[in-house]
């Protein structure tokens, strides 16, 4: 060793020289990284599913209250009230900074009626508007399904997804996002699924 380094940035590190613990510091703290763009949410009301089967009967989960999220955040949910001037907009979420994020979600689903076999799926949506209403389109992969054979009171079921998008709008429009559910298929018609707010939440974080 032949001498000591006094560089906050490392500059002129070599094989025979000691950083102060001050430069070392703060080296850390800057190149440390954070998560500086990330947001949960969860319903703070229920959704039933159609009785009628199949994903053209989807209904969007009201993703509505914010848990927590980052000083600095880019991350819009738009609500029951969706974007203003489009229709089909409900419940969404935008995100205004491009690049990679991670969504991670969890449905949980009781049934309206007991002692009957349920298959729920879910999946995410992206939509762009076309200037009057908003077009949707699956994100693969993102399919997810819940089967419920509830007994009595027993009757809950859950599923959990989490993927990597990028989020690209090199056309300067805002593209959007959303979840759904629909009743796959049940052993009797009449048979519902309803979301657990307790059991339903998302969390998006921007990979920096």
């Amino acid at each position: 060793i032949t001498g000591w380094l006094d560089s906050d940035t490392m500059s002129g590190a070599t094989a025979n020289n000691v950083p102060t613990a001050e430069s070392v510091k703060a080296y850390v703290d800057a190149n440390a990284g954070s998560i500086q763009n990330f947001k949960d949410v969860k319903c703070a009301s229920t959704i039933t599913t159609s009785a009628t089967d199949g994903e053209a009967n989807a209904v969007v989960l009201p993703f509505d209250t914010t848990i927590t999220e980052s000083t600095t955040n880019t991350i819009t949910f738009y609500g029951s009230g969706g974007v203003s001037g489009v229709t089909g907009g409900a419940n969404s979420w935008s995100m205004s900074t491009t690049g990679f994020y991670i969504f991670s979600w969890n449905v949980g689903t009781n049934t309206n009626i007991s002692n009957n076999r349920i298959l729920s799926g879910v999946k995410l949506q992206s939509g762009i508007s076309n200037g009057e209403e908003m077009e949707w389109s699956d994100i693969e992969p993102s399919y997810c399904y819940i089967y419920d054979r509830g007994n009595g009171s027993v009757r809950k079921g859950s599923m959990s997804m989490s993927i990597i998008h990028n989020i690209v709008n090199g056309d300067g429009s805002t593209r959007l996002f959303r979840l759904v559910l629909w009743k796959e298929a049940s052993s009797n018609a009449s048979t519902n699924a309803i979301t657990k707010t307790n059991a339903t939440s998302i969390h998006i974080t921007q990979l920096q």
